[in-house]
């Protein structure tokens, strides 16, 4: 086989990849139709995405609204308002974000005690905390606990950063009351 055509091997799966990526991204409902095919293939959730829109070349992305239900049904159990951010493609690669940058609106995150949610176990959450990107910027957060009465958390103004990859520092405010 000559040198040439195994160049041609090599090159044409990239090439292929690449076009299947402009595609994604030029065209916003079947980057919706192949992400909730994703998400329903390899989760057991299901996302739900409004205005989303995603630039594989420059790692723009942006969401008016993201909500994760869980496939069983009931509330969602991750709601986020006016997302935006900068994707990093080796970070997804990788399935870490380090080099990604989020920023949102406001985040609600339901957990229900018993009923309609499957809430994740404690374990189950700390491994998610790998994802969390290199910086992060919320506005509001509110976590939602539903048992025999709702209780309410809010946090306001949070910024993370990841410092070297090694750990990540996290700053919030939080209102108890009249206290600050």
């Amino acid at each position: 086989m000559s040198k040439r055509r195994i160049l041609y091997l090599l090159l044409l799966p990239l090439v292929i990849v690449v076009l299947i990526a402009g595609l994604l991204s030029f065209s916003q409902p079947l980057l919706q139709y192949s992400t909730r095919l994703a998400m329903g293939h390899f989760t057991n959730y299901r996302l739900v995405l409004d205005d989303p829109y995603f630039n594989i070349f420059t790692g723009t992305i942006h969401a008016r609204t993201l909500q994760l239900y869980p496939e069983s049904g009931g509330p969602a159990l991750v709601s986020v308002s006016e997302l935006n951010g900068h994707i990093d493609l080796l970070d997804l690669y990788w399935q870490d974000l380090s080099y990604t940058s989020l920023y949102a609106t406001n985040v609600q995150i339901y957990l229900a005690e018993q009923g309609a949610t499957e809430s994740p176990d404690p374990i189950e959450w700390l491994q998610y905390l790998t994802w969390l990107p290199e910086n992060l910027e919320v506005k509001q957060l509110h976590f939602v606990l539903a048992a025999l009465e709702t209780w309410v958390f809010v946090l306001e103004d949070i910024s993370g950063k990841r410092d070297l990859n090694t750990s990540y520092r996290l700053h919030a405010k939080s209102h108890y009351g009249d206290e600050p």
